[in-house]
């Protein structure tokens, strides 16, 4: 008589218990889902991504590429340890520069922001590239450094691409020690800026002195729709004006 109510006993403990590990999984589906979301340097959805902003940022010593002239000037902070930042750069930057860098419709320009608390290797290969910029190859050197896995920025790494960009390689040794002063300058204007993830990218209008005037923030490394919605919008609003 006692055998029914022992197994109702243990199919009730079951069901207790697949509902508890059940609560956990969803509990940890969005914890991940969230963690995912802001590692990306995003805000979790698409539209949060771009945002308005008025203030303004000096690239006078910036590396540069494309029109200074342009109407619309776009400017990205970035860490070359960072896979959001290599995923833009292997995929998206190339687009961007098809489309408006080389077509004189935007001038862009690179800030250093290596998130040293959790890149170790990520402050050294700023100033690698640095260095080659004072050769004349900073966005090769770029692409050099986005095209190795993190453990492979490394000194002897950096002095290897130098020697295949045929670099001076005893100024690019002798930059290397000296370079950290420019890369903490970045830095700082990052935190001033209140940037805080990469990549982060800040777009507006480039006065005279080498100052972008910010109008928009996007952050992440968003689709490539995201980028070109973005700066055609500035580039009507850029054309409505000067009408």
């Amino acid at each position: 008589m006692e055998r029914p109510r022992e197994i109702s006993s243990v199919l009730d403990m079951i069901a207790s218990l697949f509902m508890l590990v059940a609560s956990v999984v969803v509990v940890w589906f969005l914890l991940s889902n969230r963690n995912t979301a802001a590692s990306a340097g995003g805000r979790g959805g698409a539209i949060d991504n771009v945002e308005e902003m008025h203030l303004s940022v000096s690239v006078a010593e910036a590396p540069k590429m494309g029109n200074q002239n342009a109407p619309v000037a776009m400017v990205e902070f970035s860490d070359f340890e960072c896979p959001f930042c290599k995923r833009y750069a292997q995929e998206t930057f190339s687009s961007i520069r098809r489309d408006f860098i080389d077509t004189g419709k935007v001038g862009y320009a690179y800030i250093h922001m290596p998130l040293t608390n959790i890149h170790q290797r990520a402050f050294d290969a700023a100033g690698a590239a640095e260095c080659a910029g004072d050769q004349g190859h900073f966005w090769e050197m770029h692409s050099l450094l986005f095209g190795q896995a993190p453990q492979g920025l490394t000194r002897d790494s950096f002095l290897k691409d130098a020697q295949d960009l045929g670099l001076d390689t005893t100024l690019f040794d002798s930059c290397a020690r000296d370079v950290s002063p420019r890369i903490q300058r970045d830095i700082d204007e990052a935190r001033r800026l209140s940037v805080s993830s990469t990549p982060t990218f800040l777009l507006g209008t480039l006065a005279r002195d080498g100052t972008v005037q910010i109008l928009r923030r996007i952050n992440g490394a968003v689709p490539v729709d995201m980028f070109t919605s973005t700066i055609t919008e500035l580039l009507k609003a850029v054309d409505a004006r000067v009408d």
